[in-house]
């Protein structure tokens, strides 16, 4: 793959990472904005948040991944889904520590889903195995 396409992927990778975490702030600090909040007033709205955000998310992180990596792609797709997985873990549990948030562990569930979904779909569409660790 070309180094430009390379670079286009991280560039993707990195500002949806970036619009994560951005989100994340704004909801520890309870100032989300107005459609942003209404997602909680949908039956299970928030789970179906985590999945695809968190999925995305995955989507873009395997693709940056698998373009950069195409020889040793099995490890280096297990351990960037391994981070993201831990990192999405820390987030959730550090709702605890926040007034206006709540641990769930079924919106970690969906965000693992997610995860797992957006990893299966960008291996997939890059023609090869994801799961499988070679060198």
């Amino acid at each position: 793959m070309g180094r430009l396409k390379i670079q286009i992927a991280w560039f993707w990778a990195a500002g949806f990472a970036l619009l994560l975490m951005g989100f994340t702030v704004l909801a520890d600090a309870d100032a989300l904005p107005p459609f942003v909040k209404s997602i909680y007033d949908i039956p299970y709205g928030d789970k179906v948040g985590h999945f695809v955000l968190l999925g995305l998310m995955s989507y873009l992180l395997v693709r940056a991944v698998l373009s950069t990596y195409p020889e040793r792609r099995g490890r280096a797709v297990f351990f960037a889904l391994l981070a993201l997985a831990v990192l999405a873990g820390a987030e959730e549990f550090s709702q605890r520590w926040f007034a206006k948030r709540m641990f769930d562990l079924w919106d970690l569930f969906a965000g693992y889903a997610g995860l797992a979904a957006g990893a299966f779909l960008a291996g997939g569409k890059m023609g090869g195995k994801v799961g499988r660790l070679e060198r």
